[in-house]
């Protein structure tokens, strides 16, 4: 009744100042996201603690600077780490990341920051200059725009060039798988722009959720900031190698026990004696004092993940728990005990298993086979599929980022603990107002939630349905792939068998005064359009070779920057410059083409040179013609070609990506 009646009289009072508090709670509690930095790596960006807010240069930790000093124009660590987003250290500092909201991100040079053109289609490489930007290319929406019809175009050119591929092949019974097939290609890109779609979805009513924690629940804000899942990851992962290896050790119990009560002792076998005494002299001794039990460390198990998945998220989120005060404290220092001491006990139980495995080593390679002692044939048997079951036991270490941040989430316990309503403090109508000022902010966070959509709900929702969007993805990639391999097997034989068939007829072309013509299973030759009408052969065929992926890639680009001439914008854009080597973001549209290269040698001598050869590059394409014809060194020949043969019948749809696999939290929100 009291808790009820102060409530009731201090709520429209205090409406205004909780609000104002969480404000201020949340600015201060807000990280401060380096410009220029991924957010994957924004981690290395945080002050050392006990500092005083210094930072060590990434390459020099014995470099302390002020946090303060990090991009501010000046340029103080030695591999230029301080300034990620000025260009103030020149390319001697980290590549500058273009986050490029809309669109794709990438990274840049250094030497393009801050000089005054807007090099990332978000313009945020110029954000940190002191003067305003005089050149601005394509904004990120109208090259994301761009790019979805240029993804369309070249999705429509290869579906045609695989039509085309299917004609020439001789079977009539193809034809439905091919019907199925395409379907299949359709589902998939179906598939793939939903799950993009939801993506988006999803990321945006995160950060929405985000920003309402911060205003309703700061509390619960920032403990879910401190990367609980991973926590919760690290600590049943090393359960379930705790519990395997116990199970491991109380197999070889069972195995020795077995043999002890049931083998026969008269038979006088000195080596099955002796380990039998062995052993039971060391479970008389040592294993005694062991505490080993797989049942019990498993409900431990399912403790510790009710836990840290239910239980510490539901109190932090609701603001109060059925427990006594110190409730939360004790039980961190238990989990903290409890995870410890089991993960270093393992040394002890390894140390255990490796003895008890040399006794009945000595017994399967020494025992005497004449006796056919059953008991100790048994435990022969039994222990060879022990040593199958359990060959990579080894001692269960934590990881150093698993330690550092479990202490962190221990600190904010510890001092977050007070915030939290008891229902012992209400029985005992023991209520002060710090208590009750706390638990006006749960309900106000009610209030407030109650009139916004659940957010939280929205969430749930966006993850369920990309876990059945990628479930089904995968599932229909799979059966494109099986129909693929089904129908055309290994593709270097199944080009081999189209070329040397001659299912191909030459191909001719016309370039720079000369015209070609390659017949892909015999030669390569030039002839003049011009009197004299002058021939030679350019090579005679040798083989067939596939190119690496990154042959494929580069020479992709190339193919788009040809055929698009008008988006110089955007191919500069599929170009990320990350530690000055080019990488393409352009996903895996590259494997499109199957990167056929067919190589011709042997061909008529050049005057006063070599003989002449060529290797005859083979794009994906519905129709068939010459490109381009260059020399890449004296009398040797790149010739590209666009053919149906080019074209990958494994490629199964569209994957657009660009991530950088972390094992780091993200830390940081504008």
């Amino acid at each position: 009744m009291l808790y009820r009646t102060l409530c009731n009289s201090w709520l429209l009072i205090t409406i205004a100042a909780v609000l104002a508090e969480n404000s201020d709670l949340a600015a201060d509690n807000s990280d401060l996201r380096i410009h220029g930095v991924p957010p994957e790596k924004q981690y290395l960006y945080q002050p050392i603690e006990g500092t005083g807010g210094k930072w060590a240069c990434l390459n020099d930790p014995q470099k302390l600077i002020d946090i303060s000093r990090i991009n501010d124009g000046i340029c103080d660590c030695t591999d230029g780490s301080d300034e990620p987003g000025t260009g103030s250290c020149g390319d001697k500092g980290p590549s500058f990341y273009c986050a490029n909201e809309g669109f794709l991100p990438r990274y840049i040079s250094q030497s393009m920051v801050n000089d005054g053109v807007c090099d990332c289609c978000d313009c945020s490489d110029e954000l940190l200059s002191p003067v305003k930007p005089f050149s601005h290319k394509t904004d990120c929406i109208t090259l994301s725009s761009s790019f979805d019809k240029l993804v369309q175009e070249e999705l429509r050119e290869y579906k045609d060039g695989l039509g085309a591929l299917e004609k020439m092949q001789t079977k009539e019974s193809i034809e439905d798988s091919k019907i199925v097939t395409e379907n299949l290609f359709e589902e998939i890109a179906v598939l793939e722009r939903d799950l993009q779609a939801n993506e988006l979805k999803l990321n945006s009513t995160k950060d929405k959720y985000k920003e309402q924690l911060k205003n309703n629940n700061p509390l619960y804000y920032e403990f879910q900031r401190l990367n609980e899942d991973y926590i919760s990851h690290v600590i049943n992962a090393s359960f379930i190698k705790i519990i395997g290896m116990s199970e491991a050790y109380e197999e070889l119990i069972q195995i020795l026990n077995n043999l002890k009560d049931s083998y026969t002792k008269s038979l006088n076998d000195r080596v099955v004696n002796s380990n039998v005494k062995k052993y039971n002299f060391m479970k008389n001794q040592q294993l005694k004092k062991l505490s080993i039990d797989s049942k019990v460390e498993e409900d431990q198990r399912q403790e510790l993940m009710n836990f840290f998945s239910e239980e510490l998220p539901a109190t932090f989120m609701e603001g109060k728990i059925d427990q006594p005060p110190t409730y939360l404290r004790g039980k961190m220092i238990f989990v903290d005990v409890l995870i410890t001491g089991r993960t270093e006990y393992t040394s002890t139980v390894l140390d255990a298993i490796r003895k008890l495995s040399e006794l009945l080593n000595d017994i399967s390679e020494n025992y005497n086979v004449n006796y056919q002692d059953a008991a100790v044939k048994k435990s022969v048997e039994l222990y060879a599929n022990w040593l199958g079951n359990h060959a990579s036991l080894e001692e269960v270490q934590l990881p150093e980022k698993f330690t550092s941040q479990f202490t962190e989430l221990k600190q904010f316990v510890e001092a977050n603990s007070v915030h939290i309503l008891t229902s012992g403090s209400l029985e005992k109508n023991s209520l002060d107002a710090k208590n009750i000022g706390n638990h006006l902010r749960f309900l106000l966070s009610k209030i407030k939630q109650f009139f916004k959509q659940d957010l939280r709900h929205q969430i749930e929702t966006c993850e369920e349905i990309n876990t059945q969007l990628r479930e089904q993805l995968e599932e229909k990639k799979s059966k494109f792939a099986s129909l693929r391999e089904t129908r055309y097997g290994n593709r270097n034989a199944y080009i081999q068998r189209l070329i040397s068939t001659g299912a191909i007829e030459c191909i001719q072309g016309s370039l720079s005064g000369y015209l070609y013509e390659i017949c892909l299973n015999q030669e390569v030759s030039q002839r003049e359009l011009a009197p004299p009408h002058r021939a030679v052969t350019i090579g005679k065929f040798q083989h067939i070779q596939f190119d690496d992926e990154q042959t494929r890639k580069e020479k992709y680009m190339e193919h788009l920057r040809i055929k698009y001439p008008d988006q110089m914008d955007l191919m500069t854009e599929l170009v990320s410059e990350k530690n000055n080597i080019p990488e393409y973001i352009f996903g895996n549209l590259h494997d499109m083409s199957n990167g056929l290269a067919i190589r011709f040698e042997d061909g008529s001598k050049c005057w006063n040179g070599p003989k002449r050869s060529a290797t005859v590059f083979v794009a994906c394409g519905s129709t068939v013609e010459i490109i381009n014809v260059y020399e890449t060194s004296r009398c040797n020949y790149g010739i590209e070609v666009k053919s149906p043969i080019g074209c990958n019948p494994h490629f199964n749809g569209f994957s657009e990506t660009f991530s950088e696999p972390s094992s780091h939290p993200v830390v940081a929100t504008d």
